[in-house]
């Protein structure tokens, strides 16, 4: 998991130091057509910034590229890009801030002292662009660019012999005449050894760390300044398990660059390696200082925490990681986990009215809708537990000290619109016990279909004791969005956790009526001339889903990381999970949001499908011959292109290629999830919705 992370973080370094609009003496590296650099470079904030801003979509690449700047606030490239998409919208003064902020990150950073000076001639402030070309040429004498572009200060102020001058010069660099370039500075300057560089670079994408390790050392003898190619070498190295010359790159990308988190994190592992602990934990605290919701970092000083006999700072950690994830969705998920050693169970005290009892509400004092719909079909079971009262699933109830042998009890609740007026009564049998009765609440079950955002509610609960009413206690909670699928919750006494990850099976839903509606649309395309199931064996499935996909494709969804819900609390893990009809009316789908609705799809024509969860993210599985053949597929490919990008006689074979990806991607990520899921992780799971619907978990219908 660290080599892969922090490689991605790597390609975006490397891509956005070669890669400048209208600067043709930087070659763009070439990804590879490997399945990972497919995928991985999709996830990146930073590709998808690069890829708009090359597609000329501006306003996409500062919007990328500042969720990027969010992430990494002292990446100077980050920056420096963000400012030339500013340039092309024109909107020059944004744009010298960023260019402001790159050289005072990298004050060598050449380009951004063209990229400034462009600003100021844009603005016809003629002296300050002349002194910002100047100093982009003063720190690399091969920039044609800057002598152009300063030959039009010259011009436009009547000094029309330096212009030409500049003019002249800027011709000469085209033509292949170059400058010597000066001396290394205490900081990395760019020269005509970023050739090694790229290469480099494409060496390590191919998994060629020999190769990659010759070029870096060529890059660095001229450049021995550069904390990237440090970083870099460092990978080759570390891949090679060379370790003590991996540690000697990332201490000198450390003391180049003091900020460098992932350097950090990287010779933290490399000395893991060696069971040089303390070493390790020094740096993925350093790291972690430098970066706090750096998940990395923080799972791996859990790791050597445990290796240290430190199991509570490692359960710390560990329930830090399961903050920042989240769960599935690609994003930002609500709730937070707590140190297991920090938790307390408070019993009920005696009030004003003698007894001690208290009402509860799982799920930190929360109602999700979602969760009562989905198992509304489930049997109430009563617990086998003498202390446990009524149903034994039950999540609003009270927890009560028997105030008398063989007492009896009668519980009023109310939530009004949801739960009217109802009582549940009790026998408590052994004085002095603490009981936990929960009612068998008759829901309103229109009434839950209908929250789309959180709002507050009151909840009376009212106690009898041998006929006698002896108190009445309110309890606000908050009742959550139809939206909301919870997925993880502690119990309020005790400190175990209940995995409620089946209940995304309950947005899978086969039974909406816009489901014939998209298979038509799917059988006029011709692509299918019926949908069968396994009818027509493993090819028919393909061709099948196929269908499917392009008509997605067609309407235009596209992926979205947008997963937000408020916050709550720091005893529950939730996901904002889109219905059908939204994700069908927005074109739009986070990872779980374009499973659930693929998903629906394929089991309303009788394909076997389910859910995985993994750390961070969630894909779709299916049965390809219904015999367990399973098949992964990453459903957030389906938003890599537009088919309107497209003549409409390519634009099937562009879907095709697509899903090809995405069928290759989640194969390969299925297999990693059933190994880690075989190894009892239980980060990782398979949702089962032939399963689910055995167990009682139906969907959410409207």
């Amino acid at each position: 998991m660290l080599k892969q992370i922090t490689f991605r973080i790597l390609l975006g370094l490397i891509l956005a130091t070669s890669t400048f609009a209208n600067d043709a003496s930087q070659p763009a590296p070439q990804t590879n057509n490997s399945l990972f650099s497919f995928f991985q470079i999709q996830e990146s904030d930073f590709e998808v910034g690069f890829k708009a801003f090359n597609k000329g979509d501006y306003e996409s690449a500062v919007y990328y590229y500042t969720k990027h700047i969010g992430k990494f606030p002292n990446d100077e490239v980050g920056y420096y890009n963000r400012g030339l998409a500013y340039n092309f919208q024109k909107k020059f003064q944004q744009a010298i801030a960023d260019f402001n902020k790159t050289l005072q990150l990298n004050p060598q950073y050449w380009k951004a002292y063209s990229g400034r000076g462009y600003a100021y001639l844009m603005l016809q402030n003629y002296e300050l662009a002349i002194r910002e070309f100047t100093s982009a040429i003063q720190l690399n004498p091969n920039d044609n660019i800057s002598y152009d572009n300063r030959g039009l200060c010259y011009k436009a102020l009547g000094r029309n012999d330096l212009a030409q001058a500049d003019f002249n010069k800027a011709a000469q660099i085209k033509s292949g005449v170059t400058t010597p370039t000066p001396k290394p500075t205490p900081t990395p300057t760019v020269t005509n050894s970023e050739e090694d560089f790229e290469l480099g670079y494409q060496a390590l994408q191919s998994k060629n760390y020999q190769q990659a390790i010759f070029y870096y050392n060529r890059y660095l003898s001229k450049n021995p300044n550069n904390a990237v190619g440090y970083y870099n070498r460092g990978l080759a190295n570390d891949y090679l398990n060379n370790a003590n010359q991996a540690i000697t790159d990332y201490s000198m990308t450390i003391q180049i660059n003091p900020q460098y988190t992932n350097a950090y994190i990287n010779r933290g592992f490399v000395y893991a390696s060696q069971n040089k602990l303390e070493l390790a934990l020094r740096d993925y605290s350093t790291a972690i200082q430098l970066d706090p919701n750096n998940k990395l970092a923080y799972r791996n000083r859990a790791v050597t925490y445990k290796a240290l006999g430190q199991t509570a700072l490692a359960e710390a950690d560990l329930a830090k990681v399961a903050q920042l994830e989240g769960g599935a969705g690609n994003t930002n998920t609500t709730g937070g986990g707590s140190d297991k050693a920090t938790f307390k169970y408070e019993p009920p005290k005696p009030n004003a009215s003698g007894y001690a009892w208290k009402p509860v509400v799982e799920m930190n004092n929360q109602i999700f809708p979602s969760y009562f719909l989905a198992t509304a079909s489930i049997p109430i079971i009563e617990s086998k537990n003498p202390f446990v009262i009524g149903d034994s699933f039950g999540k609003i109830g009270v927890h009560i000290i028997n105030p008398q042998k063989n007492a009896k009890i009668k519980i009023g609740v109310s939530l009004d619109p949801i739960v009217s007026y109802q009582e549940f009564d009790a026998t408590l049998t052994e004085s002095g016990k603490i009981y936990l009765v929960f009612p068998k609440i008759v829901w309103n079950w229109e009434a839950l279909k209908k929250y789309k955002k959180p709002t507050p509610a009151n909840a009376t609960f009212t106690l009898f004791v041998n006929g006698t009413q002896v108190d009445k206690q309110n309890v606000v909670v908050r009742i959550r969005s139809i939206n909301e699928a919870v997925y993880a919750y502690r119990f309020v006494d005790n400190d175990k956790w209940a995995d409620t990850g089946y209940l995304f099976a309950a947005y899978v839903n086969e039974d909406h009526e816009w489901i014939d509606k998209l298979l038509k649309e799917a059988l006029d395309t011709r692509l299918v001339n019926s949908f069968s199931g396994y009818q027509e064996g493993p090819d028919g499935v393909l061709k099948q889903l196929a269908a499917i996909w392009f008509i997605l494709q067609r309407r235009g969804f596209k992926y979205s990381s947008i997963t937000d819900s408020s916050s709550t609390g720091d005893m529950v893990y939730s996901q904002y999970v889109r219905l059908f009809e939204e994700s069908i009316s927005v074109s739009q789908a986070n990872c779980v949001d374009g499973t659930v609705l693929i998903a629906s799809i394929l089991k309303k024509i009788g394909i076997d499908v389910g859910l995985v969860l993994i750390p961070g993210h969630c894909y779709l599985v299916f049965d390809m011959n219904g015999k367990g053949d399973l098949w992964g597929l990453e459903t957030t490919a389906i938003g890599l292109i537009d088919l309107n990008d497209y003549e409409a006689k390519d634009k099937v074979n562009a879907s095709f290629t697509v899903l090809k990806k995405a069928l290759e991607i989640g194969d390969k990520r299925l297999k990693e999830s059933l190994a880690k899921i075989k190894e009892g992780d239980p980060r990782y799971n398979l949702i089962s919705v032939n399963k689910a619907r055995k167990d009682g978990i139906h969907p959410i219908a409207f």
